[in-house]
């Protein structure tokens, strides 16, 4: 069976996160942070099964701990390739 099979649809706020993250990253981190864990997962998991490239380039932190989330975006920014594009709780 096929991952996407285990997904469920996105919601209309999670939709709204993936068209802001291009054009406002600061409204779409917001909105990220609005959302579920469950939402949040389904969100990243269907973007990265759509298109491959997305899980690749952008990443989107999701860690309780603001240390954590600190030291995993110093180190990803340092790779040109990867874009962090927001941060949640």
């Amino acid at each position: 069976m096929r991952m996407e099979n285990y997904l469920t649809p996105l919601s209309e706020r999670g939709h709204k996160v993936l068209d802001l993250i291009g054009i406002d990253k600061k409204h779409a981190a917001e909105l990220m942070e609005s959302l579920s864990r469950e939402e949040q997962v389904n969100l990243v998991s269907n973007e990265a099964l759509t298109d491959p490239r997305n899980a690749q380039e952008i990443v989107f932190l999701l860690d309780d701990h603001e240390l954590v989330r600190e030291g995993i975006r110093q180190l990803l920014e340092s790779d040109e390739e990867i874009e962090v594009v927001g941060e949640a709780t």
